[in-house]
């Protein structure tokens, strides 16, 4: 099998993961003048049936408008990239798992690669101020800024991408390999899904973080439901993508669906925006792509504009991110393209993240700069993938509060974004005790992303009526860490404080404020006369 110029496309919006390589033809160019010709020859090569994969950079973009001074003729990267294949391989749950060896040979090891802002707060902030100077001239209604993360990265591209997709499980994730070079996305925003003559464009643009309790979540979600900022930046953009639609639609197709819905990631909740449209007869990708691309959510309004100014703010190409990745189906009949948002290239273990936010006039650069930040927190040290646990006590094949056990593991899966089946759980517990000796166990119920669950047992220590040795750790944790409300395996920092205080039969930990939380592997308890108190989730 042909790994170099393969194209992986995984969790696509129909649930199909394709995989494309060993191309007849790669179709590429680093020239702005021959992008057209290039999507040309794409539409000729889907007529003759075959399939195209790859991605178009933002700076492809440039080729379609005469309006923007000082672009070079040639670039120092292709600025589209598409290879020809005759078919793609389906993945499934069998071959998935081959295809992945092959592509990373080494096994899957990854790791959290450090990174380094190439745009510091305080420059950051003059450049917000320049922007707000152009809102306050009228030259633009809102700008989306971006700036890149560096990093290196010593293991194998995939096993980044892997990283990625783990922690971050998103409905477009893509890999691209030419040669030394690597593209990982992970992109939650769809650019346009082409079915026949029919358009749909999910533009995303309003942003809020995750909060660290259930009841924060849920705050914060209607927060940004209600936010009257990330709702004119919502309308904006998706007025811009109408506005690029109707060029290729027929009149009076164009029609706004779930305005300012949700959608809910790893880390924050993100706003979106959907609109459909019937296609004029015989568009095709040289008339989409021009109409279309760059994706209004990852420029500003007016577009051009927009793009003129970015120009001339940002100082180092975008490259891929904020481009679009996808593929095209025989006779251009279908195609699906993620907007290259969360995307990272990766040449000669030197990696590159870009980061961005839409700016208006009330913006405030430090929340900006946190925000930008935030969407980079999936793949830096601190995020990883984890399971949600709860531990129950079986007693005479009977469990002590089963549901309370359940209803709580329930809240912390809807908070995770993880399936959650309580009939096949408590069928599974069930079928578990029925099997089990009377004797008292406890059990571990852990539960994965997918819904997949495991059980396991183990005897319960006998109760030692002797004085016990503790510690308070020295290491305070995040009263702000939405998992610290949550019963996980991600438990770094108390198994590494357990494992090096020897001789202890627990080990205590307090918050920044030098509050009582819970200790390495049990809750706290004070009895004050017949009453218990253990510290609240706040």
């Amino acid at each position: 099998m042909e790994l170099n110029n393969c194209v992986l496309l995984e969790t696509l919006p129909e649930g199909r993961s394709l995989f494309f390589s060993a191309p007849v033809k790669i179709i590429s160019t680093v020239k702005t003048s021959r992008v057209m010709e290039c999507l040309h020859k794409m539409d000729a090569l889907s007529g003759r049936g075959f399939y195209l994969a790859g991605y178009a950079a933002y700076e492809a973009g440039y080729a379609f408008e005469k309006k923007y001074p000082e672009i070079p003729e040639q670039f120092p990267f292709p600025l589209l990239w598409f290879g020809v294949y005759k078919k793609p391989l389906l993945l499934n749950n069998k071959n998935r798992v081959g295809i992945y060896k092959k592509l990373f040979p080494a096994g899957l090891k990854t790791e959290n690669p450090a990174a380094l802002p190439a745009l510091s707060a305080a420059d950051y902030k003059k450049k917000i101020n320049i922007i707000k100077n152009h809102l306050q001239n009228g030259d633009i209604y809102q700008l989306n800024f971006t700036f890149p993360l560096k990093f290196s990265f010593s293991q194998n591209g995939f096993a980044l991408y892997n990283e990625m997709k783990t922690k971050q499980p998103v409905k477009y994730s893509a890999f691209i390999r030419r040669g030394s070079s690597y593209i990982c996305s992970v992109s939650p925003e769809l650019f346009f899904e082409k079915n026949g003559s029919r358009m749909r464009c999910l533009p995303m643009k309003g942003t809020m973080p995750r909060g660290n309790s259930i009841t924060a979540d849920q705050q914060n979600a209607q927060s940004l439901k209600n936010s009257i900022k990330n709702r004119a930046e919502n309308t904006m953009i998706a007025d811009l993508i109408r506005n690029d639609l109707g060029k290729i639609s027929r009149p009076g197709s164009i029609m706004v669906k779930k305005p300012f819905g949700l959608e809910k990631h790893e880390t924050l909740f993100q706003m979106t925006t959907e609109i459909r449209s019937q296609l004029n007869p015989g568009i095709k990708l040289a008339d989409i792509f021009p109409a279309l691309f760059p994706c209004g959510s990852v420029t500003g309004a007016p577009k051009i504009r927009a793009m003129q100014i970015i120009k001339t703010l940002e100082s180092s190409w975008r490259g891929v991110y904020t481009g679009t990745l996808g593929y095209i189906t025989p006779g251009g009949k279908n195609a699906v393209f993620s907007v290259a948002i969360r995307t990272a290239e990766l040449k000669r273990q030197k990696g590159r993240l870009g980061i961005g936010s839409g700016i208006v006039w009330d913006s405030r650069s430090d929340e900006e700069y946190g925000e930008c930040l935030l969407k980079s927190a999936f793949l830096f040290p601190g995020y990883s993938e984890f399971k949600i646990i709860e531990s129950l006590l079986l007693v005479r094949k009977k469990y002590y509060f089963l549901n309370e056990h359940l209803d709580r593991m329930e809240k912390s899966a809807a908070c995770f974004s993880f399936v959650f089946s309580r009939e096949k759980i408590v069928r599974a517990l069930l079928k578990h005790a029925r099997n089990s000796s009377p004797e008292a166990r406890k059990i571990r119920l852990l539960l994965g992303r997918s819904g997949d669950f495991s059980i396991e047992q183990s005897k319960l220590a006998p109760v030692r009526h002797a004085v016990l040795k503790i510690k308070i750790s020295d290491q305070a944790v995040n009263s702000r860490d939405l998992f610290l409300q949550h019963k996980t395996t991600k438990r770094r920092l108390f198994n590494e404080e357990f494992s090096g205080k020897k001789n202890c039969a627990e080990i205590i930990f307090c918050n920044e404020r030098g509050e009582i939380t819970e200790g390495s592997s049990n809750n706290i308890f004070i009895r004050k006369k017949n009453l218990f108190f253990t510290p609240p989730l706040s």
